[in-house]
């Protein structure tokens, strides 16, 4: 039997179909040209590029396709450990103030000296509340047990990706974008919406997701730093700030006589400190600011967490800093490489 993923929100985690390491995440859905038909997940090339060499490029091979599911074993696992923790709390929460109500039902309303154990009607709607999250999570945790089979979590093959190397038309960027083209049928819609939850803080937002956008060419933002987030497979939902300094990365052995190069990149760095914005796993995610515009896609980190500790006259041990692609540059190439123009799904 066959089973639909709710996968409506873009920054889910992506994996190669055959069992391996490695995870990214896909940021945004595109289309390509005039065609409505397919759709296609953007993620980094390195999440992938299965072993190829920088050199080499891949295009649509209907004979050999290299197949993706969402999330590895060891991520699905984590999402179902989880989740039983999540029920089993829920169940000794309900348990423990079914307990209370029923021995003030059943003997202490009638004893005068155990009326200080009257249930509250808040304890009473508690229950009810709790049950019908537990409910939920009971039948989730059912479909999550239905599509434990890797092959029921297929959900594309890899489409497009261009050789590892600096764009010939951006001075300073190094290609490392992929497409992925989507299986329909296992998406119940295939939009740009990213999930927020209830964080009423995020940009003053008022529900519980946003639709992500692109500037239009002659919308250009002046400001040398602004809010941002993301949402990737690793760290979720986080918050940070795009820094007004460049960040220049030297990425030794990329050069074409093997020696090093030297990337442009948008810093971002963490809104609450210690923290992290990124971590390995979210590459492929969507960084948006708080009009909703897509500003990048994350390409790495540099793998450092500030635990706040610092050093002589107050200054962090160590900052994490994350890099990111900027969206113009990603979907110029695209075009460029594909003969087709990147449109959001």
């Amino acid at each position: 039997m066959e089973y639909t993923l709710d996968l409506s929100y873009v920054g889910y985690p992506i994996a190669y179909s055959e069992e391996r390491n490695g995870q990214g995440t896909v940021g945004l859905h595109v289309k390509l040209g005039a065609d409505e038909s397919t759709v296609y997940g953007l993620t980094c090339r390195h999440v992938v590029c299965n072993n190829r060499t920088k050199n080499e490029w891949y295009k649509p091979q209907a004979k050999d396709r290299q197949y993706h599911i969402q999330a590895n074993q060891y991520t699905f696992g984590k999402i179902q450990s989880n989740l039983k923790s999540v029920i089993s709390h829920r169940e000794d929460h309900v348990k423990k103030l079914q307990t209370i109500i029923q021995k003030w039902d059943n003997w202490y309303q009638f004893d005068q000296s155990k009326s200080h154990r009257a249930p509250t009607e808040a304890e009473r709607k508690d229950v009810a509340s709790t049950q019908s999250d537990l409910a939920h999570d009971t039948a989730v945790e059912k479909i999550l047990e239905q599509v434990e089979d890797r092959d029921q979590r297929q959900i594309g093959h890899l489409a497009f990706h261009p050789t590892y190397s600096m764009s010939p038309q951006q001075h300073g960027y190094l290609r490392d974008w992929a497409l992925v083209q989507l299986d329909p049928s296992k998406f119940t819609r295939l939009d740009n919406r990213v999930f927020i939850g209830f964080e009423e803080d995020l940009f003053y937002n008022q529900g519980f997701e946003q639709i992500l956008h692109l500037r239009h060419e002659d919308e250009v933002s002046l400001q040398p730093s602004y809010d941002v987030a993301k949402r990737g497979a690793t760290t979720g939902l986080t918050l940070g700030i795009k820094s007004g300094i460049e960040a220049v990365v030297r990425r030794p052995g990329y050069g074409l006589d093997g020696g090093d190069i030297f990337t442009w990149e948008i810093l971002i760095v963490p809104e609450h400190d210690p923290g992290r914005f990124s971590k390995a796993g979210d590459s492929g995610a969507a960084v948006f600011d708080s009009t909703k515009h897509v500003v990048g896609i994350i390409t790495g980190s540099n793998g450092v967490q500030n635990d706040g500790s610092t050093t002589w006259r107050g200054v962090s041990k160590g900052t994490d800093v994350t890099f990111v692609a900027p969206i113009k540059w990603v979907l110029d190439d695209i075009q460029d490489f594909t003969g087709q123009k990147v449109r959001l799904a």
